[in-house]
């Protein structure tokens, strides 16, 4: 995912065409990382990933190994304010466009949880922070994504 999430702010095209077409690559210098990462040299706009949930999901135990897992991920989006948007407005810009990469092919089967929270970081009122919150099931043996209902 992390990879995935550098490849699309890097590609302005893609985002312009597929998901924003007002993006003009606001977002080329985009940080990100896994939540716990050693010695992050920090720089805002910055994408976190932290793994949430990862569970054996029962119903498809066949008394050998784990087939399936339920995984759940949280994308933490920490913005500054800019010469054209606000903190809050540039969180909301990068999860529209996250939220857009989401609904593709890849991992269009992962479920978001709940609506889009934003506030301000405790270290730094003028960072503002948004969280958004996905899940699936995940066939370990194949990696196939299976949406829950």
């Amino acid at each position: 995912m992390k990879d995935d999430y550098i490849k699309l702010f890097a590609d302005t095209e893609k985002i312009k065409t597929e998901i924003d077409d007002t993006y003009n690559g606001e977002y080329e210098d985009m940080l990100v990382k896994k939540i716990y990462e050693t010695y992050p040299k920090i720089h805002y706009p910055m994408i976190t990933i932290q793994e949430i949930n990862n569970e054996d999901v029962n119903q498809y135990w066949d008394g050998d190994a784990e087939n399936v897992s339920y995984l759940a991920y949280q994308i933490g989006i920490n913005a500054t304010q800019d010469e054209k948007l606000s903190a809050t407005e540039n969180v909301e810009r990068i999860a529209y466009i996250i939220d857009g990469f989401m609904k593709q092919d890849t991992y269009k089967c992962m479920r978001r949880i709940g609506e889009l929270a934003i506030s301000p970081l405790i270290s730094d009122n003028n960072v503002m922070t948004g969280y958004l919150r996905y899940e699936c099931n995940l066939d370990l043996k194949t990696n196939t994504i299976y949406r829950r209902y």
